[in-house]
């Protein structure tokens, strides 16, 4: 006896020994309804922008945790100010050693990651390098001496 729920197409007969059978072939399931596949500029646009986010933030890890910076020390510029100071009379030889020792303290303590260079060994524009803090004592500034203009010809 036919089956009349079963698709005519899902329906096989076979004989076997004179008899005939219906057998029902197992036909997929209907798939799921899937979503629409998104087009191939949006999944590039996801992926450049995620390529984006992870560039920055590993620069931003690399440069505060692993890169070394140079830091500028005005070695010279400090020696001159304390010898001035001392030839006159601001401070006393010992305080000017105190502040030649607190200024060795002070580039010690720059840090692991810090590169320390003299002032006087940067070629070019050092405005741009981070410079530490040296002891320097205020002086006031040195007065200009007028220059005595030479008359040529002059009786000698």
């Amino acid at each position: 006896m036919p089956n009349n729920d079963v698709n005519p197409s899902v329906v096989a007969k076979a004989e076997d020994a004179g008899h005939v059978a219906e057998a029902v072939v197992a036909s997929p399931a209907p798939a799921a309804p899937t979503k629409k596949p998104e087009t191939k500029a949006l999944s590039m646009f996801e992926t450049a922008m995620v390529v984006i986010l992870v560039s920055v933030i590993s620069i931003a890890c690399y440069d505060n945790f692993f890169a070394q910076k140079l830091v500028v020390a005005d070695l010279e510029a400090l020696s001159a100010n304390l010898t001035r100071a001392v030839a006159e009379k601001y401070i006393t030889q010992e305080q000017g050693l105190e502040r030649i020792g607190q200024a060795k303290a002070i580039v010690n303590k720059s840090g692991k990651k810090n590169i320390v260079i003299l002032a006087s060994v940067v070629l070019g524009d050092t405005s741009k390098y981070t410079y530490l803090e040296l002891p320097f004592v205020s002086l006031p500034e040195e007065p200009k001496v007028p220059v005595e203009p030479t008359v040529q010809g002059a009786a000698q």
